[in-house]
């Protein structure tokens, strides 16, 4: 711990830093907004006589007051008005389902499997004999990074069951 003053912290800018800087920030532009209103409204009130000031607080109380009043009246009444109500919701038939249900281990046939995967794999083989092929590779590859090592793992593990049974 106290080596770590000395080295250095190699592990990138500290979380809680940059978690503090993002705080700050936010905070600033929080002060910032705050003194432009004030002075928004210190401007526009600047302009207002003695009593124009005390009638603009008397009508901002009134209309607050009734505002208030209105709320607490409502909530005693007698006719309730759900605004938050409790239904079902509707889910599609099939969100649970993900298909696998319907694949069958005992219909799927390894050796066609394998055929499978090995005439893509001379496939993409024979792409590589054209340049246009070379780009239809490259793209395939791209698109998808481990598909080569998929097929070579797929394949030995078929070779793997296929001596196994023997």
């Amino acid at each position: 711990m106290m080596f770590e003053l000395f080295i250095g912290n190699k592990k990138g800018p500290d979380k809680d830093m940059i978690r503090e800087k993002i705080a700050n920030t936010i905070v600033s532009r929080s002060i910032r907004l705050q003194d432009q209103w004030a002075s928004f409204m210190q401007r526009l009130t600047e302009k207002l006589s003695i009593n124009s000031k005390k009638s603009v607080t008397i009508l901002f109380c009134l209309l607050a007051g009734c505002y208030n009043l209105f709320t607490i009246i409502e909530s005693f009444s007698a006719k309730k008005k759900n605004l938050i109500a409790v239904i079902n919701i509707k889910t599609p038939k099939h969100l649970t389902h993900n298909g696998e249900e319907n694949i069958h281990p005992a219909t799927i046939n390894p050796a066609t499997e394998f055929k499978t995967i090995q005439n893509f794999r001379a496939y993409l083989d024979s792409l590589k004999l054209s340049a246009k092929g070379r780009i239809v590779a490259d793209s395939i590859l791209r698109m998808r990074p481990g598909l080569q090592d998929s097929i070579i793992q797929l394949k030995q593990l078929f070779h793997l069951q296929d001596t196994s049974k023997k």
